[in-house]
């Protein structure tokens, strides 16, 4: 299978991330804006263009763009998401008062973690690309997440940049084997974007499938109106193939760069119609997920899973949802028929 390519974005690739935004300025720009996972706008406004991923979704602009507010452009600078409470990361990049006021205004703690990355401590040996990713956002999300546990925001902090560092190409190529039908699907009510996939549309094994659902989180991250830092996944479980579905650590993989390197940044995640038959997976994985991430978790049927979602969203998405799921019940539409409706 021929690996699904999508643009490359201008990377932050210095080892201060403020002295790479001024580096990339050109004359009679004030400001530089900067889109998902630390890549920074060129002036002229192009970017990433994942537009195949945002069609359904109702979201026909590139993913970085002009319309996106710098609140939201600062934050993806740093980090994957960010969080409400960290809204103090709202600038433009290049005004230096404000900047040095956040640095005033960082908690020790928050200075600790940054303070990882510099001259001869423990993550100083990382790649510029990963350290890129250590910012006052992720650092302040960490220790929330944590409940200011220094210790445990030093882990996740060290476990999430190991992992940028590792996949640097997959976060700048942005290319992957298509293994699901998994896109973003719409947002709810309240901008949270919503990733769908169906488990019968399912292509490869499950330890094939992480790359892509990383690549289909960024553009969910950089549609985020202001304010919002979460998004909602809903994983159909109809058709489910067990054999497909026999590696245990393939979903620990996933749940774990979804605590770690997008920490913080799920609202919930909706298991529908999970079959008796894959209860052997959810009894090796179940005892080893947070307990902060079990409380987002809800494994409900279809019919159960539909006025919930009717509840949070528009009647556009919910149509969209609803009509997938109906279509992904059909015995009758074929899979290229069905892959129509996920490959617009």
């Amino acid at each position: 299978m021929m690996p699904v390519q999508m643009p490359a974005p201008l990377f932050v690739q210095g080892q201060q991330f403020r002295a790479a935004l001024l580096r990339v300025m050109m004359p009679g720009h004030a400001s530089v804006r900067v889109g998902a996972m630390g890549c920074i706008m060129q002036p002229s406004g192009s970017i990433v263009q994942t537009r195949s991923t945002c069609l359904e979704g109702g979201f026909q602009k590139p993913c970085c763009d002009d319309n996106l507010d710098p609140h939201k452009h600062s934050i993806a600078a740093g980090t994957a998401l960010s969080s409400s409470r960290a809204s103090s990361t709202s600038l433009h990049l290049a005004g230096g008062s404000l900047v040095q006021e956040e640095q005033e205004n960082d908690s020790n703690e928050v200075r600790q973690l940054l303070s990882l990355v510099e001259d001869k401590n423990r993550l100083a040996h990382l790649s510029t690309f990963a350290k890129a990713y250590c910012s006052r956002d992720f650092g302040g999300r960490l220790l929330h997440m944590y409940r200011g546990n220094m210790q445990k925001s030093a882990a996740m902090l060290e476990k999430a940049l190991f992992w940028r560092q590792q996949h640097e190409r997959l976060l700048t190529l942005r290319e992957f084997k298509e293994a699901t039908d998994l896109r973003i699907i719409g947002s709810d009510s309240a901008g949270r974007p919503i990733l769908y996939q169906c488990a019968r549309n399912q292509l490869l094994p499950n330890s094939q499938g992480l790359d892509q659902y990383v690549v289909r989180m960024l553009p969910a991250i950089e549609i985020m109106p202001a304010g919002v830092s979460t998004m909602t996944h809903i994983w159909d479980m109809h058709g489910l193939r067990i054999m497909l579905n026999l590696n245990a650590a393939a979903i620990l993989a996933l749940l774990h760069v979804l605590e770690a390197y997008f920490a913080e940044g799920t609202h919930q995640l909706s298991v529908v119609d999970a079959p008796l038959s894959a209860q052997f997976l959810v009894d090796a994985v179940w005892p080893l997920v947070p307990e902060d991430t079990r409380q987002k978790v809800a494994f409900l049927n279809a019919d159960a899973a539909l006025p919930r979602l009717e509840a949070s969203c528009g009647a556009d998405v919910f149509s969209r949802i609803r009509t997938a799921m109906h279509e992904n019940r059909d015995p009758q539409p074929s899979l290229e028929q069905r892959r129509g409706s996920w490959s617009q």
